[in-house]
């Protein structure tokens, strides 16, 4: 079985999303200090530039869908993945309610492994992956066999890569049939970290 990771990648003629800020909670890890922000309430974002909205967005380790594409998944059955409401601040102090939606994946993998299977090495405590654990890693995989294996979701995330979102060659071939703009698939085996 494929795996791919989703990306995305501003072409021309798309405006460009990014997340503002509104209110978070921030934990910090006691032992790598490492901190993961989680919003509080709803995800809030701000377009910029001229264009049209593309159909993805990838805001920090938060993704917005149009609703053409969240039909599409709906549509095709897609698992390991929800929507939430998302708001749009018009930069004056206006939040206002929109028809893209957050898209929350809930699948999981475990930890994330390179390409020979091997666990990269993390926080014991929180399992984050430093930067520097990740330079001059080539490709990944996906656990199969062992107890935090893959889940079976069509779209999910390693357990410790949040935001990252890998996908089946069955999501793969139906975004790419379906046309949805500002999306870019790698095979996550020559994903180079």
């Amino acid at each position: 079985m494929e795996f791919y990771l989703l990306k995305d990648y501003y072409g021309e003629g798309f405006t460009t999303a990014y997340w503002n800020k509104k209110e978070t909670v921030r934990y910090i890890c006691e032992k790598c200090e490492g901190i993961n922000s989680q919003n509080n309430g709803p995800l809030v974002i701000s377009f910029e530039g001229k264009g049209d909205i593309a159909d993805y967005y990838r805001i920090v380790k938060w993704h917005t869908v149009s609703p053409k594409f969240m039909q599409v998944l709906i549509d095709n059955k897609i698992t390991g993945i929800r929507f939430k409401d998302i708001l749009i601040d018009d930069e004056k102090g206006n939040l206002l309610t929109t028809d893209l939606k957050q898209l929350d994946v809930y699948g999981r993998c475990g930890l994330l492994t390179d390409l020979n299977g091997e666990e990269i090495p993390n926080c014991p405590v929180c399992h984050r992956v430093t930067p520097d654990n990740l330079e001059g890693k080539k490709g990944l995989s996906v656990n199969l066999d062992k107890w935090d294996k893959w889940d079976g979701s069509d779209m999910f995330y390693y357990a410790n890569w949040e935001g990252n979102i890998i996908v089946t060659e069955k999501v793969k071939e139906i975004i790419e049939r379906n046309n949805i703009t500002n999306i870019y698939f790698v095979n996550i085996h020559s994903y180079d970290l």
